[in-house]
């Protein structure tokens, strides 16, 4: 067992369930985990390299745009979250 404070709480934890040890990796052989965790990685900064350049792309519209109201239809209304 293994005791793990916060404050004045104290929590109990069995060995398999210690904070920074994901258990969904134990079962897996040691170069496999490795790779999830390097494709993972990869796949990460990707999309981060995406949400990066929309970000961008809507200042750079919007700064071209001025302060004109954008005009939508309701099928690109449905389209917005």
């Amino acid at each position: 067992m293994y005791l793990r404070k916060f404050g004045r709480i104290a929590i109990v934890l069995e060995p398999a369930q210690r904070l920074g040890h994901p258990s969904a990796m134990d079962s897996l052989p040691p170069p496999l985990a490795f790779f999830f965790l390097l494709f993972s990685g990869w796949v990460n900064r990707q999309q981060q390299a995406v949400i990066d350049y929309l970000l961008e792309e809507n200042r750079v519209l919007r700064a071209a745009q001025g302060s004109r109201r954008l005009r939508l239809t309701d099928d690109e209304r449905r389209r917005l979250p």
